[in-house]
């Protein structure tokens, strides 16, 4: 198995989605760099000696990245705090890859030989949850932890498996590096050099068709992840050149075809491998050290560009310290009862709200006594609309 989790011989077609291919480049120029959209800060994370850092993933408080090394022939999984870094020892992590974490921050999701596993942060043991039976990789957990969207690499086809009722969904839909968004009601996908957005419903099935966010495979769009309920970050090479034009970008995925902006991006650099921490609104990704940030405001960071959907939620700013800004537009309107609750089900906040129909905002007042900083689900319920979103309080 090579780097990006596909078998050498077999079904090559299915891995290649929307991976950069290296060419004359060595895999050692590459290292984690963190963009600060908000102030245009460019800075490097993590760089080791000999070896290629690659696929980052924030934590959820912001603090920790694990992330691929590699190192010829060999790679593994490392986390770092941004000056010490710990290795996840050989040889029963050879051959990890693409870390995803729990909400808790306790543990990690990784992808080993077309199976899926869970360890400590020490890598203390390794508990397998997707046999190799579903040939399984790219695997990312939803928001609140049971569910875990994966890609079958025999087929090319994207399930959720629950690891409470250890049942695997049918088929969502083709493709790979799929990512549950905040609220864990749609998944943006990569399919064809193309990135598609699918909603879901509470059962996690697909509602309707898959809808393209990009029209462009020949610029291959991929790896995406989100910045907010409507909008991601994602890498693509619109220059034409191969790894030498990899940029980061955004786009919103609801609404008229929207326009990709750029966030990254000298002539021969390469930025891929976007990850965006809602705990701290900066982005990780895989680059050679030459890219500078191009000072662009995300339109995610904004609230009054913020056009939502029906049944779509919105919360501003996030992470969020004396007051949430909630912001969604209700179909149908009356008295929605709503909750706040700690990852670890303990309701903070409970009360009855009387909305309207169509888009609307109202305040939460964060007590510093009700809510310690941490990770938290906000809650509306109504006997026919549900809402729910993850936020941050620091």
């Amino acid at each position: 198995m090579n780097r990006y989790g596909c078998r050498m011989v077999v079904l090559l077609s299915v891995c290649l989605f929307s991976r950069p291919a290296f060419g004359q480049f060595t895999i050692d120029q590459y290292d984690i760099w963190v963009y600060n959209p908000r102030t245009g800060s460019n800075i490097k994370w993590a760089t080791l000696n000999g070896t290629g850092e690659f696929n980052p993933a924030w934590s959820p408080n912001g603090k920790l990245m694990a992330f691929d090394v590699v190192s010829g022939a060999s790679q593994t999984i490392a986390v770092s705090n941004g000056s010490s870094t710990f290795f996840f020892p050989s040889p029963v992590f050879d051959l990890a890859n693409n870390p995803s974490w729990h909400p808790s921050g306790n543990t990690l999701l990784f992808d080993q030989d077309y199976s899926v596993y869970t360890t400590d942060l020490s890598g203390s043991y390794k508990t397998l949850l997707i046999p190799d039976a579903y040939d399984a990789q790219y695997g990312h957990r939803n928001g609140s932890g049971p569910s875990i969207v994966f890609t079958r690499a025999s087929t090319g086809e994207i399930h959720i498996f629950n690891t409470s009722t250890g049942i695997v969904s049918p088929v969502i839909a083709t493709g790979e590096n799929a990512r549950f968004s905040p609220n864990d009601r749609s998944l943006v996908y990569v399919f064809n050099g193309d990135i598609y957005r699918i909603r879901l419903n509470g059962a996690y099935r697909p509602i309707g068709s898959p809808i393209a966010v990009t029209h462009t495979p020949s610029s291959d769009e991929g790896r995406p992840d989100w910045i907010s309920q409507n909008e991601i970050v994602f890498h693509a090479d619109y220059g034409g050149g191969g790894l030498a034009s990899y940029d980061l970008y955004t786009i919103r995925t609801m609404g008229a075809h929207a326009s990709a902006i750029r966030l990254t991006g000298f002539p021969a650099s390469g930025d891929f491998d976007p990850a965006y921490a809602l705990s701290n609104g900066k982005i990780a990704y895989a680059g050679d050290g030459s890219s500078a940030a191009l000072h662009i405001l995300l339109p995610g960071n904004d609230p009054h560009l913020m056009a939502i959907q029906d049944g779509e939620i919105f919360v501003f700013p996030n992470p969020a310290t004396n007051v949430l800004q909630v912001r969604l537009n209700v179909a149908l309107p009356g008295s929605y009862n709503l909750a706040v609750v700690d990852l670890l089900g303990r309701v903070c906040l409970q009360r009855e709200v009387a909305l309207h129909a169509g888009q609307q905002s109202f305040p939460i007042e964060l007590d510093e006594k009700q809510f310690l900083p941490g990770t938290y689900l906000l809650q509306l319920r109504h006997e026919h609309q549900y809402f729910s979103i993850k936020w941050i309080k620091i």
